[in-house]
């Protein structure tokens, strides 16, 4: 049997279904690397916030050596700003909050306080689970909430 050339059909380009396998895979690996990301970017986060604390904790424990009377009402973060105990950075507390929101932090009789805002609860977890990993001192340890984005607190003793 002959086979006239005009009647062999020669495909050309991709089916219907090849480009759909072809964008399957693409969305699947998109998806896989957006969560990647994500997980990375809140991990980041929480690092962040961790050098924030033990840059704040390191600075109370020095304004402290240097405030025998120990008057808690000028224990702020500006003040310890000014006696160059923290980076110019801390001036406005709401840009170094990780999150975006402001960042705290208060004496109360031998303690203080580093209080960070509007953390989502898992990050806050995490912050809470690295220092009780880590703790520098038995006197530290770091609480959340119940909410979905909670207030963390960082307490310590001087």
């Amino acid at each position: 049997m002959k086979y006239n050339q005009s009647t062999i059909k020669v495909q050309t380009g991709i089916s219907l279904l090849e480009l759909m396998l072809a964008l399957a895979i693409t969305a699947s690996i998109m998806v896989a690397s957006m969560r990647f990301f994500g997980i990375a970017n809140e991990n980041a986060k929480v690092n962040n916030a961790v050098t924030i604390i033990r840059e704040i904790t390191d600075a109370s424990f020095k304004w402290y050596e240097s405030n025998p009377q120990f008057d808690t009402t000028n224990f702020k973060l500006e003040n310890l700003v000014k006696m160059q105990l923290l980076p110019a950075k801390y001036t406005n507390p709401a840009n170094i909050n990780p999150w975006g929101d402001a960042v705290d932090i208060e004496g109360l009789g031998d303690n203080f306080k580093v209080i960070m805002a509007n953390v989502p609860i898992k990050s806050c977890n995490m912050l809470a689970g690295k220092f009780s990993e880590f703790p520098p001192s038995d006197n530290e340890f770091c609480t959340c909430g119940d909410d979905k984005s909670t207030t963390c607190t960082f307490t310590a003793k001087f």
